[in-house]
């Protein structure tokens, strides 16, 4: 399981959750980012 963790970041966001992706794509999209804001 350990050769995974090393595959790289890409292989690595297939283990992320849902929550954690949208605490991290956010960064990279301002405009979702302002769009999260309202909701919360």
């Amino acid at each position: 399981m350990k050769k995974n963790l090393s595959l790289g970041p890409v292989d690595k966001a297939h283990f992320l959750s849902p929550c954690q992706l949208r605490n991290t794509r956010p960064l990279k999209m301002p405009s979702l980012r302002s769009h999260l804001g309202t909701l919360s």
